[in-house]
């Protein structure tokens, strides 16, 4: 049984660049995460107790190597449960988004999962755990509570098993 927490995420756009208030080419090219939405899914990891494999769907994932994402998970949003999945490449994923996931899930036998993008057409009645992200504001409120409650779902079926 795979003991993480899949968090597909889809960065790219506003929500990597305008999130923390500062859209310059400096902060995009030091931070390419809103620290927010690093912090948030770290929060929803710890709240399922598990650690999590974060793994972009972006159309344009960027240009940084697995080894200096990891570093900037450790010394620039000083999260130390979200993960790269070491065998799954950084890779634009333009289109079919939901095959994409399911191929991850299937291949990997992921239990626990969740999905965020701002472009719910590719998973509406797809049966995965979907959180729609706003393209200006990110994670909204609301979206993180649904989020919390699935990771306490989560958590309290780790307990039973």
């Amino acid at each position: 049984m795979n003991t993480y927490l899949y968090m597909f995420v889809d960065y790219d756009g506003v929500v990597k660049t305008y999130a923390e208030g500062f859209p310059t080419y400096h902060n995009r090219e030091q931070a390419p995460f809103s620290h927010s939405m690093i912090r948030v899914l770290s929060y929803i990891a710890w709240e399922a107790a598990l650690p999590a494999y974060f793994i972009p769907i972006s159309s344009s994932p960027g240009k940084y190597s697995r080894k200096e994402l990891e570093q900037m998970f450790r010394k620039v949003y000083q999260v130390d449960n979200l993960f790269l999945h070491p065998e799954i490449e950084i890779t634009p994923v333009r289109t079919d988004r939901q095959l994409y996931i399911r191929d991850i899930l299937q291949k990997y036998q992921v239990q626990h999962h969740l999905v965020l993008d701002d472009e719910p057409f590719w998973y509406e009645n797809q049966g995965l755990n979907y959180f729609q992200t706003d393209t200006f504001d990110g994670i909204t409120h609301k979206v993180f509570l649904s989020m919390v409650k699935l990771a306490e779902e989560i958590a309290h079926k780790q307990k039973h098993l």
